[in-house]
């Protein structure tokens, strides 16, 4: 029988998704090509890994955003210098970029750390550096899309500009992320 709910739809392609990735993974990981240029194995390993976590992202965004906090779409949010106006989606797009960015990101550094880096330098220290990293990009993308949200809303409207900001802020961070990685936090000692 053929379950046709609602979070089983939702869930289905991201889910194959991310079968197919890993198994683009694992073709990575035995091509003769990627031994003799361990770089370009990790970006692209860094970069499938990403997609994977963009996914979680975006799922958890999108079920914050369309159906956790909806209601909070009429509150303003002001903290400091993160500004969320009711045109830029007020405390709904507030928390559903909150928790989104959170939970991709602890998936992200147990995958990166195991999949892409195959770091063996201390789990702790690298941890709290990776926190570090992970709360200065938070802020980051808390306050990026506020900046944009309302410019993006206007031209494209709400429901499709949500998620181009929210991929936006997500290719933001890969770029950043990946060489405070490679050359930092998650090293081979």
């Amino acid at each position: 029988m053929k379950n046709n709910s609602f979070f089983y739809r939702q869930l289905k392609l991201p889910v194959l998704f991310t079968l197919v990735i890993m198994s683009i993974i694992d073709k990575i990981n035995a091509s003769r090509f990627f031994l003799r240029h361990p770089t370009l194995k990790q970006v692209l390993t860094f970069l499938l890994v990403g997609c994977i976590t963009g996914l979680i992202d975006l799922l958890v965004y999108s079920l914050c955003y369309y159906f956790i906090f909806p209601s909070l779409r009429d509150v303003e949010f002001h903290f400091i210098f993160i500004n969320y106006s009711l045109n830029a989606g007020g405390k709904c797009a507030f928390l559903s970029f909150a928790f989104s960015y959170g939970i991709s990101q602890c998936f992200n550094f147990i995958a990166q750390r195991k999949a892409t880096f195959k770091a063996n330098n201390n789990p702790i220290l690298s941890g709290f550096f990776y926190f570090i990293m992970v709360v200065l990009i938070y802020a980051f993308c808390l306050w990026f899309p506020s900046v944009i949200s309302e410019f993006i809303y206007e031209k494209i409207g709400i429901s499709f500009g949500a998620i181009v900001v929210k991929l936006l802020c997500q290719t933001a961070c890969t770029v950043i992320q990946f060489p405070i990685n490679k050359f930092f936090i998650m090293r081979k000692v």
